[in-house]
């Protein structure tokens, strides 16, 4: 599993959730067909839950 927002509500001034740039370089991966090179470059994108 992948975490957004580094795990963590990342919100903007009105309290609502935006999305981080780093969540948005992710998506970016998957559009490109990228998306196991970027995790391999920002493991912390992997969640540690079980």
């Amino acid at each position: 599993m992948l975490r957004t927002n580094g795990g963590n509500f990342h919100g903007n001034a009105n309290g609502r959730e935006t999305l981080s740039p780093q969540t948005l370089e992710m998506f970016q991966a998957v559009r490109r067909d990228e998306l196991g090179e970027f995790i391999y470059t920002n493991p912390a994108m992997l969640s540690t839950r079980k």
